[in-house]
């Protein structure tokens, strides 16, 4: 697979970069994403689904096919075919990328020190609980406190192993939803 070096969406290189190119699409296998040889590979979906939709968030089917051109050059999907590939497993897909880019993000954080105290134990979890208002459309969907908030956000619960260096859990609820009910 060949990675265009000329990029329009400068946004899109970053992630697509951030990432070894075996990384995602090891991930990609791993979930069932790509199961043999693909047009549309891990990378060019990642590119798409996240900085391609942040800089333009209600992009066509057509202009999301146009985004995985300007990942790889070579790229020949229709529009429909690109619609069939978003489903639960390009939606596992990007979990795990997601979880990855956490996991890159913390290995540099850890306090060597700390592990040595914690030696007794063999997981340190630490829960952090994000919460985001939603535009009021997705209500029906995510739904929010109302009142005075959004009638429409969610929560982004993360919990990580410590004294590993590895998020264990990445969980997605209702802006509602207590957060004291995630540990279980």
């Amino acid at each position: 697979m060949s990675i265009s070096t000329e990029i329009i969406i400068p946004e899109i290189e970053k992630i697509v970069n951030f990432y070894t190119p075996e990384i995602v699409e090891e991930i990609a296998r791993e979930t069932g994403f790509v199961q043999r040889e693909s047009k549309l590979g891990g990378i060019e979906f990642l590119g798409i689904m996240t900085n391609g939709l942040y800089s333009c968030a209600d992009a066509s089917l057509d202009q999301m096919v146009s985004m995985g051109k300007e990942i790889n050059k070579e790229l020949e999907i229709t529009p429909e075919a690109l619609h069939q590939r978003i489903n639960p497993r390009g939606v596992e897909f990007l979990k795990r990328m997601l979880s990855k880019a956490l996991e890159l993000s913390v290995s540099g954080l850890i306090d060597e020190s700390v592990p040595k105290i914690l030696e007794f134990f063999s997981k340190v979890h630490l829960l952090d609980s994000t919460q985001i208002s939603l535009p009021e459309e997705l209500s029906k969907v995510w739904i929010g406190s109302g009142g005075c908030a959004s009638g429409s956000g969610m929560k982004f619960h993360l919990m990580l192993d410590y004294k590993n260096g590895k998020y264990e859990s990445i969980n997605i609820t209702d802006g509602i939803s207590p957060d004291q009910n995630y540990p279980r």
